[in-house]
């Protein structure tokens, strides 16, 4: 889903009869899956996020950090950026909650 067919779906489930707290649950749930572009916001410092990369056609699991010197993404635990590798991140968003079967 692109940032623009994003905020329409939001602006459609604002102007729904649906009710206002099923609007703002929806709402919650899409927000949380969608890419984050970096040069729109930052995860929180020391979080594990899902990444995209501008030259590379796989998402993967990174950490991002931030020190004096800014912020970067890193594969996992590895002490070396992605930008290291040759990698640009381009877009980030939460991991998903882990599955859990609940019980009948």
């Amino acid at each position: 889903m692109t940032d623009q067919e994003f905020k329409e779906t939001i602006l459609e489930i604002k102007n729904s009869t649906i009710t206002l707290p099923t609007q703002q649950k929806i709402i919650k749930e899409l927000e949380g899956s969608r890419w984050i572009p970096v040069d729109e916001k930052n995860p929180d410092s020391d979080s594990l996020v899902l990444v995209s990369f501008e030259n590379f056609d796989m998402p993967h699991i990174a950490r991002y950090s931030e020190d004096e010197n800014g912020g970067a993404f890193y594969p996992g635990d590895e002490e070396k950026r992605y930008i290291s590798y040759g990698l640009i991140v381009n877009a980030w968003k939460p991991l998903p909650v882990i599955y859990r079967e609940v019980a009948t």
